[in-house]
């Protein structure tokens, strides 16, 4: 007994080592779906940073503007005024011209004049230069400084509008090209899904619908109608119905963006014998293309698989895993090399 024990560990000692270079690939595998599933949320941090940098610098070229535009309207007011303030000098300095020119002078100067006269003479003067009024000699070089001002103001909003209408230019390029690929990847997802939900419920109908809420949230119903039942909200479906359909989605996001590995753990759990079989033909299909790692406890499950790892517990409490690939033959040829994993359900 104790020989064919040793010769039975020998022998799965040296099928564990065979499989090793399977366990290296498998391992590869899942560095490079880690390595890539980084690179794009890497590359959706960074869309996501360039789109709210561009967003914010719009939004700070917007509001510099509106502050320059009110500079502008300051300097086009302060200059309004400086031209009525100049109308207004111009015509006192032409009205005091003509009262200047209508003062009488004296043509020559009598010693023995009337002093009442020549005081009478002085008052009218004082009154005459009273009406002129003050006068702002710098009002002149103020008005140049203001228009000045006003031109290097317009030079700068105008500089800042062509900014931010590029760069609100880039942020509508950013969100046409998102909503396209969404639009895309939706679309193809629908369909899928509506494929899968065909596949697993015979004769029943699924679609993928867009929605939003009161609160302008938007977001993704999801519609299934199984074959002989009218319309239910999710949460009144059995928990195979519901495991039908969340595998339905998933696997429509699987051919829609395929990654190299998938690894599903005991999502067959809740199937009973005629869906998982509808489950199993839905991986097969996706198996051309895709390696899918399942974690399983299902006979069924077991005999579709190409290759068999499981873990068994050897006397003394040894755990020891145990692998085998399964030729690609008929199901009649290699159902009776497949055994459950121990302590599993058959």
């Amino acid at each position: 007994a104790d020989a064919e024990e040793q010769a039975a560990r020998a022998e799965a000692a040296a099928r564990l080592v065979g499989h090793a270079p399977d366990f290296d690939r498998l391992r590869e595998s899942l560095k490079v779906l880690a390595a890539a599933g980084g690179a794009l949320r890497d590359c959706a941090e960074r869309c996501r940073e360039e789109t709210q940098g561009l967003q914010a610098a719009a939004e700070s070229n917007a509001r510099e503007a509106a502050g320059l535009a009110e500079s502008r309207d300051e300097a086009e007011t302060a200059l309004a005024a400086c031209r009525e303030a100049e109308a207004v000098a111009a015509e006192r300095e032409r009205a005091t011209h003509e009262q200047v020119e209508g003062i009488a002078r004296p043509t020559e100067v009598v010693d023995d004049a009337d002093p009442d006269l020549l005081l009478g003479r002085v008052e009218e003067l004082e009154r005459a230069r009273t009406r002129i009024g003050a006068v702002n000699a710098l009002a002149q070089a103020e008005r140049g400084e203001l228009e000045a001002q006003a031109a290097e103001l317009g030079e700068q909003i105008e500089d800042l509008e062509q900014a931010s209408n590029g760069l609100r230019e880039r942020v509508a390029g950013l969100d046409a090209r998102v909503t396209e690929a969404f639009d895309a990847t939706f679309t193809q997802l629908r369909e899928n899904f509506s494929e899968s939900v065909a596949l697993l419920f015979p004769g029943g109908a699924g679609r993928l619908r867009e929605l939003t809420d009161s609160d302008g949230e938007e977001g993704i119903e999801i519609e299934v109608v199984p074959a002989g039942k009218r319309p239910r909200p999710l949460r009144l479906l059995s928990g195979g119905e519901r495991s039908l359909i969340a595998l339905a989605f998933c696997l429509a996001l699987a051919q829609t963006r395929p990654a190299p590995v998938y690894v599903l753990d005991e999502v067959d759990a809740a199937l009973d014998d005629p869906n998982l079989r509808r489950f199993l033909a839905l991986i097969e299909k996706l198996a051309g293309h895709t390696q899918f790692v399942l974690v399983t406890h299902q006979q069924p499950t077991v005999e579709a698989a190409r290759a068999v790892y499981g873990v068994t517990m050897r006397a003394g409490g040894v755990s020891q895993l145990l692998s085998r690939r399964l030729p690609p033959a008929a199901e009649e040829q290699t159902a009776p090399l497949l055994r459950a994993v121990a302590g599993g359900r058959a």
